[in-house]
């Protein structure tokens, strides 16, 4: 088929639309060329389509209409893909009679969905997009023209919001007809769209009870497609049938660890991992997710396998012994170390204005900040700062970055800053446009120059800190630095001690094969931030620093080059096992 070809084509279907043509004899006409039905509801959506098919009889079968908005900043599945992922659906068994597709884009699924499914009798669509349905509309017409019989499958489409369509009239049809939901819901954040001021958002609920600071910041955030893949649940749970939705890793983990209070009937969860930079041009981690419908739900897990090897098991996660981790076998030699930590973990200082904030510097020991400005102002409110990039070797002994700390406790005034340290008053205040721009609500009514992640536990002097981003997890020993304690910024989480011993040899414990391995079997490596203080308070160091010998420390202390091994003895450790 060629260009030509395809203009000659549409030139034809043009001309069934012809001026005279009302929207409901446009409908006949298109039903009978895609099985599509009521695919028109106005004869201005008629009009507007038949735009776009003189849009492609000019520039060929690639011209795609992109949305003006694109509210769902969404992205449409290689047909490569779509092959694999019902390929991989019929191999279950399934044999639906209706297939259900919540936010269908440019059909890329429907299109399919015969050849896999010939048997189905209808297809139900879904999309809010108007311009994704004039391409569905498009695609289908080419592919009644390059291939063959017409679908045998009813389509059904319904231009609607997912978030408040109503399923209840497709359900009460349904009595015991199985189903399968499958698709590529969007792969955006609530936060992302409000940021796009888009209206096709879910209602705003605290969905995952959230309390005080994680409520107002990223926690609360969430991707638009486990609300989609929740309402399916809540819709359709009772339903015979399975699941089968593209979407990234943390969504399935939220689904399963849902499983443990929900009543929501679903079970045989399984997550097949896709490359989605090479089928997207998507930098995350993501996965084919399939479940049943009306099942027990007393399996509290999911199993993992790679699409291009769906034979293998990688890896079981979820809930065993009331215990969320990420690998089944792992756990099971490591579970005694997993409880609740007596030393509470701290999540570094959250302040949302590093250019003013954060200072360095430079190569003429001056202080600047990230405005490229030479400052010159009392240095009391001055400490040394590292970040979770800093924090990749066992001891940290120096660093040239700073931090501004406006006041100690949480909520404290800062108006004192003006009469003691008049010259970073002046300079706060010089840039405070910088902190009325901070977006998020936790400055809201707080002191001028707040920041969070502060309190007496963020002056004690010796630190053992993480970087929250990093896969491989290190453990860094830190040092009061010119006598002065270390701050850590947010994308790090931290115990604080009074003795350099005790965070010597905690440290060593966490860095151990025991904490290590305990780590890799409850944190999940494909997050964003694999190490949070949920996971990190999990880890029971009393525990850890029992069962390893002293041997076992100063192997830890020669892998990360520790120069002062010869400072301690056997001693020394049982010393301080007592006091953890």
């Amino acid at each position: 088929m060629n260009e030509e070809d395809i203009r000659k084509y549409f030139s034809t279907i043009i001309s069934l639309f012809d001026k005279s043509t009302n929207y409901e004899k446009a409908n006949e006409i298109f039903r009978g060329l895609t099985r599509i039905t009521n695919f028109f509801s106005s004869q201005e959506e008629l009009l507007e389509f038949k735009s776009h098919l003189i849009l492609t009889k000019s520039h060929g079968k690639n011209s795609k209409i992109i949305p003006k908005s694109n509210e769902w900043a969404d992205i449409q599945t290689p047909p490569s893909l779509v092959k694999k992922v019902l390929n991989l659906i019929t191999l279950t068994g399934i044999q639906p009679g209706l297939i259900i597709e919540p936010t269908f884009g440019d059909g890329n699924f429907i299109l399919q969905i015969s050849e896999y499914f010939p048997n189905a009798g209808a297809v139900y669509g879904i999309e809010i997009q108007k311009e994704r349905i004039w391409n569905f509309g498009i695609n289908s017409l080419l592919q009644r023209y390059t291939e063959e019989p017409i679908p045998e499958l009813d389509i059904f489409v319904h231009r609607d919001n997912i978030f408040s369509h109503d399923f209840k009239e497709l359900i009460s049809s349904l009595e015991h007809t199985p189903i399968l939901i499958v698709g590529n819901p969007p792969w955006i954040t609530n936060a992302e769209l409000s940021s796009l001021n888009s209206s096709n958002l879910p209602n705003k609920s605290n969905k995952m009870k959230l309390v005080g600071l994680e409520a107002l910041t990223g926690k609360s955030n969430f991707d638009i497609a486990e609300s989609i893949i929740q309402k399916i649940i809540d819709n359709f749970s009772s339903c015979e049938g399975k699941v089968a939705l593209l979407c990234k890793n943390t969504v399935i983990r939220n689904i399963t660890k849902s499983l443990l209070t929900s009543d929501k009937k679903i079970s045989n969860l399984q997550q097949y991992q896709i490359d989605a930079t090479k089928e997207f041009g998507k930098s995350c981690n993501a996965s084919l997710f399939i479940f049943d419908l009306n099942a027990s739900n007393e399996a509290h897990y999911c199993k993992v396998y790679d699409l291009d090897a769906p034979e293998i098991l990688i890896r079981k996660f979820g809930w065993i012994d009331n215990k969320f981790v990420s690998d089944f076998e792992k756990y099971k030699k490591v579970n005694v170390f997993d409880g609740k930590s007596k030393h509470v973990w701290r999540q570094g200082v959250k302040h949302d204005c590093s250019k003013v904030l954060e200072l360095s510097f430079n190569k003429d020991h001056q202080l600047t900040n990230k405005l490229g400005e030479i400052l010159d102002f009392e240095q009391k409110l001055l400490y040394p700062l590292l970040k979770g990039s800093n924090l990749r070797t066992f001891e940290i002994i120096e660093t040239k970055r700073r931090i501004i700390i406006p006041h100690k406790k949480l909520n404290e005034d800062t108006a004192y800053i003006e009469s003691k340290y008049p010259k970073i008053w002046d300079y706060l205040n010089s840039k405070i446009e910088y902190f009325t721009k901070r977006k998020s609500s936790i400055y809201k009514n707080k002191a001028p120059f707040s920041i969070f992640g502060i309190g007496e536990y963020a002056f004690r002097p010796f630190k053992i800190a993480i970087g929250a981003m990093y896969k491989e997890p290190i453990f860094a020993l830190i040092s009061p630095i010119n006598n002065q304690p270390v701050m850590l910024d947010d994308t790090c989480y931290y115990l604080g001690f009074e003795t350099y011993d005790e965070a010597l040899f905690g440290c060593t414990a966490l860095n151990s094969r025991i904490s290590k391995n305990l780590l890799k079997a409850i944190a999940f490596q494909d997050s964003k931030r694999p190490y949070t203080k949920e996971v990190l308070m999990r880890v029971i160091l009393s525990k850890i620093l029992k069962e390893l010998t002293f041997d076992e420390i100063i192997n830890v202390w020669k892998i990360h080059n520790f120069s002062k091994i010869n400072n301690y003895s056997e001693d020394d450790f049982v010393n301080i096992k007592g006091k953890f």
